[in-house]
C-alpha cells in the first residue's frame, strides 16, 4: 500500500514537469550537445552556474544576456525575468524560444535596445576573443544597465583574468563581489581548486 502512494505521488511530480514543457521539445545545438554527450559534469556545472545567476537576478524586472550564442544559459535566465533580451542567440533557438515564452526579445545588436535593464549577464566557457571582447565593449554593456542594475560575468578560473575583470568592475561600480564555482556548487570569495570565477557587480558610479 505505501508503495502504490509512493508511486502516485512521484507521477503526479512527474505530470507537473511533463506539463511545463513544451511540446516540440527542446534542441540542443551542436556545442551543448558535444558537452552532453561527452562531459556530462561540465552541463551540470554550466546549468548550475546559469542557476546562481538566475537567483542573483529574480529580483530584477528585465534581464539581458550579452552572447548568448547556444541559447542554454538563456533557458534558465528568462524564467526568472518579466523581459529578458538575448544578444546574438543561435537562430535555430532563437525560433524556438520566439514561439513559447512571450517575455523574450532577440538583440542582434546591443545598441537595439530601447531601454536600460535592471539586469545584465555575459558567461563565457571556452571562447577568449568573446571574453576580449567583452572587455573591449565593456562600456557599451555597461551602460545598458539601469543606474542600480547587476551585472554578472562568468568565465573559467584564471588568476590573471581574475585581477583584470575585477580591476574592469571595480572602475565603474560601487560594489564587486567574487564566487567561485567548484564544480557544479557556487561557494562565495576566491576558493582554491575552483574551475569557474562569477563576478557580480552593482550600483553604477
Amino acid at each position: 500500500m505505501n508503495n502504490k502512494i509512493l508511486e502516485e505521488k512521484d507521477h503526479a511530480k512527474w505530470e507537473d514537469v511533463v506539463e511545463g514543457m513544451p511540446d516540440d521539445g527542446f534542441l540542443l545545438d551542436d556545442s551543448s550537445s558535444e558537452v552532453f554527450f561527452n562531459d556530462q559534469q561540465e552541463l551540470l556545472n554550466r546549468l548550475s552556474y546559469y542557476k546562481f545567476a538566475s537567483k542573483l537576478l529574480s529580483s530584477k524586472g528585465s534581464v539581458l544576456e550579452i552572447a548568448s550564442e547556444t541559447g542554454l544559459g538563456s533557458l534558465v535566465l528568462q524564467k526568472e525575468s518579466n523581459d529578458f533580451y538575448s544578444h546574438l542567440l543561435n537562430l535555430q533557438t532563437k525560433a524556438h524560444f520566439e514561439k513559447h515564452w512571450p517575455n523574450f526579445d532577440y538583440l542582434l545588436n546591443i545598441d537595439d535596445l530601447s531601454e536600460p535593464v535592471s539586469g545584465c549577464c555575459f558567461f563565457n566557457f571556452s571562447c577568449l576573443d568573446s571574453l576580449k571582447g567583452f572587455q573591449t565593449n565593456f562600456k557599451k554593456y555597461s551602460n545598458t544597465l539601469l543606474e542600480e542594475g547587476h551585472l554578472i560575468v562568468g568565465f573559467k578560473k584564471d588568476r590573471k583574468l581574475d585581477e583584470s575583470f575585477l580591476q574592469l568592475l571595480r572602475g565603474s561600480f560601487h560594489f564587486v563581489f567574487q564566487f567561485s564555482g567548484v564544480n557544479e556548487v557556487v561557494q562565495s570569495g576566491d576558493v582554491n581548486g575552483a574551475n569557474y570565477t562569477i563576478l557580480l557587480a552593482t550600483l553604477k558610479k
